[in-house]
């Protein structure tokens, strides 16, 4: 966290309306707040400084965007001028942690990972509205850190659409279960991962997170 940032940040912390009265506001109860600075994997000159918002709440998800906008507009209040800064609001026992790491045993997973892409790309094709479906990969997932938590990852399917998309998702994923059990050439488990992306372009194919060695 930058200390242009910190100031920002703990001024509007102590105006009138703080963060916390602003999320109970909207019906978001608060139980921590941290301020660091934030970027991609491996673009760390993209650094933002990122207030993030914790919470135990389960409901009122549609409400967190307001909230969100109500506290950078007290943020904004004090912030200094060409400051730019994120915020987040988060329900850390609910949110995805999980981590990728690359297919090992490429003789194993190779041939049985691109047929598990491609059944699961033609149930898509099938049953999927045109653009409600932007990612299709498979590679070893696991919740938490993968240097740590290695053993835990497994094979994955993840299916990725587009933020706010309406769907049966639960009769989709029972068609792709079914669609799976057909494949009889593999003689480990695949989990099935669902994930909100919001990736430009269009949906083309898929990817296979396999070992460059």
């Amino acid at each position: 966290m930058s200390e242009i940032g910190q100031i920002n940040f703990e001024g509007a912390r102590r105006s009138w309306c703080s963060f916390s009265n602003i999320l109970h506001s909207h019906g978001i109860n608060i139980t921590d707040t941290k301020t660091v600075s934030m970027w991609p994997r491996a673009l760390s000159v993209a650094a933002k400084d990122t207030l993030i918002l914790c919470t135990d709440s389960v409901t009122n998800y549609h409400t967190w965007k307001a909230a969100a906008n109500e506290v950078r507009e007290s943020v904004d209040r004090f912030k200094t001028p060409g400051w730019e800064y994120r915020i987040e609001i988060r329900n850390p026992e609910r949110m995805v942690q999980d981590c990728s790491g690359l297919i090992r045993g490429r003789e194993r997973f190779q041939a049985a990972a691109k047929e598990i892409i491609n059944v699961v790309n033609a149930q898509i094709k099938e049953h999927i509205p045109q653009g409600m479906n932007n990612l299709l990969t498979f590679d070893m997932r696991g919740r938490g850190n993968r240097w740590d938590n290695a053993a835990m990852l497994i094979p994955t399917v993840i299916i990725g659409f587009c933020p706010c998309s309406y769907y049966q998702w639960h009769v989709f994923e029972k068609q792709v279960e079914e669609a799976l059990c057909t494949i009889q050439d593999h003689d480990f488990e695949v989990d099935i991962k669902w994930v909100a992306t919001d990736v430009d372009g269009s949906f083309e194919g898929a990817t296979l997170g396999l070992e460059a060695f």
